[in-house]
């Protein structure tokens, strides 16, 4: 892998590769957050807008007040909240009610295009690039210059167009759409991508990049240390011979500018006429106090935080009016109860939130119970675990018919996907081989289909495990290291924990001791650092202890 090149903003437009790639028009820029930022659009940048959003929906209610405090003054809920993409906050406000989502961004449609905006699309004008990329919603360029707004990609939609918006959440986990995918791909091939004021932390823009041998892209940072730019994003230009710009973004623009003979653009006044913090608060304050609460638990447990997340859907199940939206909260509590594997809990709520689904005629919270139902009766006994498997049968049969009747068939079937999952693992339980083996790949066929790369990788673990427990280790295990490696990119500790901790007992009652004892080792060291469910962590460190007398 070559290694990072760095040129300053002063010293670029003297770069022989940068200044023939702008005179044969082969440059086109890319623009992230950073660029709205500026006066007079001054859009937040996207770890203030999660912030605010996540402040705006626990104001006016003690509970989520205390957990909205606890959960950004540790260092987990910093983490979860700043990693996280804009786009999941608005994923989860839209799978929890709240429809109207372009409520809380409406703010982005009165902002003012800045010079910074102006000047990229008078280039545009003059031919030296094709097109403009970008992650952002706002619609500054178009505001800019009308004519020319079918040359601005809007990769994540567009305020405009709330449709766009609504595409761009429901794909959270499956990357950009196939026709997107494919112009990026083939603009990365073509063309040098010019990244302006953009983080590279948006796996779906990374991984359709990486999937390609294009040309070198240049990337404008503030400093040598390239502060703000993700680690993987640093070694995506290092990989395909890109260069580090170091500087500021006036000044590289109007180096352009020069270079290009573009006449001087006028800054305009720079000055801010709206807050946008209060739009987000009236924006979020329309929506009802349940919804706002599981939101609120769904961030909680994305962030590991799960005594918060039980407040917040405990507070749910209060404020919910309906009894579909009671079973709702009622089946998510009771799988945060799972996580902590407290299967008295497990059921008595599951049992609550079936009852509810079917008072409410409404079968999918019927299915969510049932299989919530199963899980609770897993790590039984031999009767125990049959009762498990008759609850998820009946939950997977639910969802499938829901699906082929037309009704959310791309949640339904990621539900009874889930179902096939849990077969598959009590198939395996039961050391019925060939039917667990089935249920994991249909449950496998159906997630890769919609895009549900977690879910995949879940289930491909649980078939590497049994691969191996049938003796093929060398299929097993590869299945295991790739799955494991789709869990650490979208940061499923618990997960790449519990699985390295299974396959490390796989390993150990084999006798491959030393291969076992490096996996133990991390799945120990990964649920301390989580605070992982007891019961398994013990289990790892019984097992460890064993192979280390071994």
């Amino acid at each position: 892998m070559s290694s990072l090149k760095k040129i300053s903003v002063q010293k670029l437009c003297k770069y022989g590769p940068f200044v023939d790639a702008l005179g044969e028009g082969t440059l086109i820029p890319f623009c992230g957050a950073g660029l709205s930022s500026q006066c007079p659009s001054h859009i937040p940048l996207a770890w203030d807008l999660k912030r605010s959003i996540f402040e705006s929906l626990c104001k006016g209610n003690e509970i989520l007040n205390q957990i909205c405090k606890s959960f950004s003054s540790t260092s987990l809920g910093g983490w979860s909240l700043s990693q996280l993409p804009l786009e999941f906050l608005l994923e989860a406000s839209y799978a929890e009610g709240m429809r109207n989502f372009e409520r809380i961004l409406a703010f982005m449609g009165e902002a003012k295009p800045s010079w910074t905006h102006k000047i990229i699309k008078s280039i545009l004008e003059l031919g030296v690039w094709s097109e403009i990329l970008t992650t952002n919603f706002d619609s500054c360029f178009e505001k800019s210059d009308p004519d020319n707004s079918r040359k601005v990609i809007h990769l994540h939609g567009s305020i405009e167009n709330p449709k766009s918006l609504v595409l761009t959440i429901e794909r959270i986990g499956m990357g950009l759409p196939h026709q997107l995918a494919e112009q990026l791909r083939n603009l990365h091939r073509s063309k040098n991508m010019f990244f302006i004021g953009y983080s590279g932390y948006d796996a779906d823009v990374l991984d359709v990049l990486e999937s390609v041998d294009g040309k070198p892209v240049y990337w404008l940072c503030m400093d040598n240390q390239m502060a703000g730019v993700s680690i993987r994003a640093k070694e995506f230009i290092k990989r395909v011979g890109g260069v580090s710009i170091i500087g500021d973004l006036q000044q590289l623009l109007n180096e352009i500018r020069i270079l290009t003979q573009l006449p001087e653009v006028s800054h305009g006044q720079c000055r801010c006429v709206y807050n946008w913090q209060q739009h987000v608060y009236n924006g979020i304050e329309y929506f009802p106090l349940g919804d706002r609460a599981r939101f609120v638990a769904r961030i909680c447990l994305e962030g590991n935080d799960l005594d918060n997340a039980i407040k917040a859907y405990s507070l749910a199940i209060k404020a919910s009016k309906s009894d579909a939206l009671k079973a709702k909260a009622l089946c998510n509590l009771a799988f945060v109860y799972y996580m902590r594997r407290d299967m008295e809990k497990v059921r008595t709520l599951s049992l609550r939130g079936r009852e509810l689904g079917l008072r409410s005629k409404n079968a999918r919270y019927i299915a969510s119970g049932l299989n919530n139902i199963g899980l609770s009766f897993l790590d039984g006994n031999k009767d125990e675990i049959c009762k498990a498997l008759s609850y998820f049968q009946e939950a997977a049969y639910i969802n499938e018919k829901l699906a082929n009747n037309g009704y959310r068939r791309n949640k339904n079937l990621r539900a009874a996907a889930q179902s096939l999952n849990n077969i598959g693992l009590v198939y395996t339980k039961l050391k019925r081989y060939k039917e667990a083996k089935d249920a994991l790949l249909r449950s496998i066929a159906i997630k890769e289909e919609y895009g549900d790369l977690i879910g995949k990788a879940i289930s491909s673990a649980n078939l590497s495990q049994l691969e191996c427990e049938e003796g093929d280790w060398i299929v097993g295990f590869k299945r295991h290291e790739e799955s494991i490696d789709i869990l650490l990119h979208f940061s499923k500790l618990i997960s790449v924990g519990y699985f390295k901790g299974k396959m490390g007992i796989c390993l150990a009652n084999t006798g491959r001791y030393q291969e076992a004892e490096k996996l133990l080792e991390e799945a120990v060291s990964i649920y301390k650092s989580v605070d992982g469910p007891k019961k398994e962590l013990c289990e790892f460190k019984s097992k460890l202890t064993l192979v280390r007398q071994n």
